[in-house]
This record gives structure tokens, sequence and C-alpha cells, in this order.
């Protein structure tokens, strides 16, 4: 007999600690449901299904306790955000702010959009509620404020760097000192890297009442969000055919936290491996380039990447599955090539060489996945040279063989003659005697 989520709740409040199990059809039919209600996508989905009947059931009882309180319609939250959008709304609509600042408005927003069902997920996103558009429309005055990253635009003064250099000794896998050859990479020094990039500007400050939160954790809160939004199929098609949702997350690789920069890689390249999703993150980072006037497609990430401020294994990891997915994931050998070359003039391929040493496993195999991965253009070369002369060769001994095969032809046929020439003449000598 099939069970409903619906008629478990009253069983999982008597007995919260959802010890005894039901029967297993129900059990399973009960666990479809809940897998139907997160519209993961399928590899997720078989994880979840190798699991035991005991964390199935508990999966279950989860869904249902959360089933059991109220949850905040998205309107709420998205009805209290919209103030913060108009920084001229009047003061009855702040009334509805109370203490919140945005930063737990967001917060709120991105725990619902984790932990709440797929129908919740889906009313947040939809045509009236407009969920998606709204934390983009913030996520973007979040970013323009203060001319965030304005300080990068002295990235153009010089070209890219010839050589990379991370000489560091790794003590911990998450956390180690790391520091540039001082005559290595001027153009990328912190004073241009950082200075400026994000701080609040006293204007801004002015602007803000005091349920603003701190900028940078509301940028922090929002691509949170993002990221769980995309968790969805549903969710993750309407970031993918958003096209300023894609570069909100692209800049977000300005923010201070190096997490924050490896979430948005890791969700970067999430579209980047989806069919039509490469031209989508070439855009973003061809506007990325001209807004904030880099000379080279990928420098100012690749500046993060060659001299964070410390060691952070995840960053650097996602800094180098991001690099491997977009020059690899094309389908055109060209197209990768001329991806693979822009990488190397920023001075890739030396500073691999020196983290293909590094005792982290983590970055270590992305860093092996990339060289393993490398068109090498030289080899190539040669390898079409080689072939030249082999055809080349070859072609000669196919005129040779065929001439051999018009002598051979030439002697076979004088033989077939001359055989029959004996044959005649036996004949004759033959008859001779017959007649003798």
């Amino acid at each position: 007999m099939a069970v409903r989520i619906d008629g478990l709740q009253k069983d999982i409040s008597k007995d919260d600690s959802a010890s005894r199990l039901p029967p297993e059809e129900e059990l399973l039919c009960a666990f479809e449901e809940v897998l139907n209600k997160m519209d993961l996508p399928p590899d997720k989905m078989r994880i979840l299904r190798s699991y035991d009947l005991n964390k199935k059931w508990e999966l279950v009882c989860d869904q249902a306790r959360r089933r059991m309180y109220a949850v905040a319609d998205p309107s709420v939250y998205l009805e209290k955000l919209a103030v913060y959008l108009d920084r001229r709304a009047s003061k009855k609509r702040k009334k509805l702010l109370g203490d919140e600042t945005s930063t737990k408005i967001l917060k709120h927003i991105e725990i619902s959009l984790r932990t709440n069902s797929i129908d919740w997920v889906r009313m947040f996103l939809n045509d009236q509620n407009n969920g998606l558009g709204m934390l983009i429309d913030y996520l973007t005055q979040l970013q323009e404020d203060g001319n965030w990253g304005s300080a990068c635009n002295d990235l153009n003064q010089d070209g890219p760097s010839s050589s990379g250099a991370f000489p560091y000794s790794h003590t911990s896998q998450t956390h180690t000192s790391a520091v540039l050859n001082p005559g290595d990479n001027d153009h990328f020094s912190d004073e241009k890297i950082t200075g400026g990039l994000f701080r609040r500007t006293i204007s801004v400050t002015k602007k803000n009442s005091r349920n603003y939160g701190d900028r940078d954790d509301d940028i922090h809160v929002c691509v949170s969000c993002l990221r769980a939004i995309m968790n969805n199929k549903y969710g993750f098609n309407m970031v993918f055919n958003n096209p300023q949702a894609i570069y909100c997350i692209a800049r977000s690789i300005l923010h201070q936290s190096l997490r924050i920069k490896a979430l948005a890689l890791e969700l970067l390249a999430a579209i980047c491996l989806v069919n039509g999703g490469h031209d989508l993150i070439i855009n973003a980072f061809n506007r990325f380039r001209s807004e904030y006037k880099e000379t080279y497609r990928f420098q100012l990430l690749f500046s993060y990447f060659i001299k964070p401020p410390e060691f952070n294994v995840d960053f650097m990891a996602s800094c180098m599955q991001f690099f491997n997915i977009v020059v690899h994931s094309t389908e055109s050998m060209n197209y990768r090539s001329y991806l693979q070359y822009e990488l190397t003039l920023l001075g890739l391929d030396d500073y691999l060489e020196v983290l293909r040493n590094t005792e982290c496993e983590q970055l270590q195999t992305h860093v092996n996945a990339y060289l393993d991965n490398k068109i090498d253009v030289h080899f190539l070369l040669d390898e079409t040279d080689k072939k030249v002369e082999l055809e080349a060769e070859n072609n000669r001994l196919i005129d040779e063989l065929s001439k051999i095969k018009e002598r051979l032809q030439v002697v076979e046929a004088d033989y077939i003659a001359r055989l029959a020439q004996l044959d005649r003449r036996l004949k004759e000598l033959n008859a001779e005697k017959e007649n003798f």
C-alpha cells in the first residue's frame, strides 16, 4: 500500500526520533515522492537512491517535518527586498523591514531556497514574484555601487605575464603562505589588484540606512542564493537563460573572499558544461574585459590565481577546473588552441610547471587534467612534417612497386610465351619420334 508524506506527518510528530521504519514498499513510495518534489539532476538522484533504508527514511521524515511548520510565502521576503532596491522608498514601506538587515533577509531567502520544496522554489521564480529578477537586480546594484572593482582598470597598463611563480612550502592542505618572486608580474601588484575593490565608499555609506548590511556579505549571500536556485533543473534553466545573472556571477570573482570566488567559478563551470553554455561564459568574460578595461581576457582572474592573499586549495582547484573546462569543453580544435594560447600569454604554462609538484591532491588532479588535455601545437607541427615525409616516401614506394609489377608482368608474359614455345617444340619432337 503506497503512503504519502502527508500521511506520515502525524506518526512522525508522535515519534520524533523516527526510529520505527514503515514497511519497505511504503517507505520507498514516500521516498520517491520526496525525490520528485526535489527536482534534482539525475546524478544526484542516483546518489540518493543508493542510500540504505534508514537514510531514506531520515530524508522522508525531514521533509515531512518541514511541511508541518508554516513556510513564509516568497512574496514576504521579496517585498522587503524590493525596499532595498528602491532607495527612494517611503518611510511606510521601510517600516516593513523592522530590525531586519538586507543580509538577514537574503539569508532567509537562501535558506528557504535550499531547504524548502521545489514547489516553493517555483513559486519564488514564477512571473508574479520574479524572485530571480529581483535577486539579480539587487546583486547588480551592489556590484555597481561605489565603482566596485574599478581599481582593476590599471591592469591594462602592462602586458601579460611571461612567467608565473608560486613558490610555497605546503604545510597544510587548507592554508599556507604564498609569495610571488618580487621581480615577476609587476602589473599584478597588490595595489592594482585590491586597491579599493572591496571597500564601501563614504558616499555609498551615507546613502545606506541602518538596515543595509555589509555589501560584501550581501553579495556573498546573493551568490549562495543563485547556487541554491541552480541546484534543481528548473532553477538552473532560468539562470542559464539570463545573461545578466551569468554576468553577475562572473563579476563576483572580484569579491574579497576566496570562498566566494571559488563558488562563482564552480557555478560558471557548471553552466559552461551545458550545451550552449560555453558561449554564454565567453560572452560574460568579454563583457567583463570591456567593463574593467582588461588588456587580456581572464587577466584579473589569473592575477588572483597566481597571487591570492593566502593559499586556499578550494579556490586554486576551482580556478584550475574553470580554466580546464573553458579551454577543453569546446569541440573545435582551433578554438581550443586559441583559448589555450590566451592563457599561455598570461603565463599559465610556466605556472603549471610549479603547481604540478604540489602536494595538494585536489589541485594536482585539475593541473594534470589540463596538461593531459593540452594541445601541443609544436608536437602537432612536427607530426605534420613527419606525416608529409612519410606520405612522400609512401608515394615513392608505391611508384617503385608499380614499376616492379610492370616488369614482373613483362617477365611473366615472356615466361608464358617461352613455355608455349617449348610446349609446341615438345609436341613436334614427340610427333617425329612416333613417325620414326
